[in-house]
């Protein structure tokens, strides 16, 4: 998927609570930000709604931290799906496609898509009513093979445009690019191509959005202009307020 060089500043965005009934319309897209470090009782709470197959991937992570982040951020998926759902956390079904984006998998929530990212100790989760949609957050970092990847990865102007910029800069504008592929390939379904210059044109809205400092993400949304709506997770106030399904 072609990318786009990242001249434009990021779009910034009020990261408020949600109301206490959230409702998704059709014509809505809405992005929930989360913290992964939550208070012991709620990650409790988190891997007791996980299926086998999500307790199995999470024990094959070596460190503990990435573990629990795992755990925090598949939880919090379910903990919000389910208030749209309106299923028990514990009850939703997931399925993959071919390049491993999930659905959820029971015919009652066909329409009700959605995708998450999750770096270091922060999460992001789209939800959509019909539209396709990718997201991809990144905790920005310098790191010793970036020119390799953005050799392989990106398109001649972007590597060019990579070349002179001082390690800061260089390393935010690097994620900048990263972020909007990976959110275009998660919205369209496809993997990583090795002739990236090859790549079909994205149809649709990319948004840059700036979930926290540190941090780059973007959103990718198929097919016709939605409204934008985002929300952080409130912790255990939200929780109460689904338990009851």
């Amino acid at each position: 998927m072609r990318s786009l060089i990242a001249k434009s500043l990021p779009q910034h965005f009020n990261w408020s609570f949600p109301p206490k009934d959230w409702a998704l319309s059709e014509d809505e897209v809405h992005v929930w930000v989360a913290d992964l470090n939550q208070p012991d009782a709620e990650y409790k709470r988190f891997s007791e709604t996980l299926s086998s197959d999500e307790q199995e991937r999470a024990a094959r992570f070596k460190f503990r931290q990435d573990r629990m982040n795992f755990i925090t951020a598949r939880g919090l998926l379910r903990k919000i799906l389910s208030g749209y759902a309106n299923t028990p956390a514990n009850n939703l079904q997931f399925s993959y496609g071919q390049n491993g984006k999930p659905r959820l998998a029971f015919s009652a929530n066909q329409t009700l898509n959605f995708n998450l990212s999750h770096s270091g100790g922060l999460a992001l989760y789209a939800i959509s009513a019909s539209r396709e949609l990718g997201i991809d957050l990144e905790r920005i970092s310098n790191f010793s093979d970036m020119d390799d990847v953005a050799t392989r990865c990106f398109l001649p102007e972007e590597q060019s445009a990579l070349q002179f910029l001082q390690p800061q800069q260089k390393a935010e504008n690097f994620f900048r690019y990263w972020t909007r592929k990976e959110a275009q390939l998660k919205c369209s379904g496809q993997g990583f191509s090795s002739e990236p210059e090859n790549e079909p044109r994205f149809a649709g809205t990319l948004l840059e959005l700036d979930p926290k400092e540190g941090y780059i993400a973007a959103l990718a949304v198929c097919g016709k202009p939605f409204q934008l709506k985002t929300w952080q997770w409130q912790g255990e106030e939200i929780s109460e307020r689904i338990a009851s399904l």
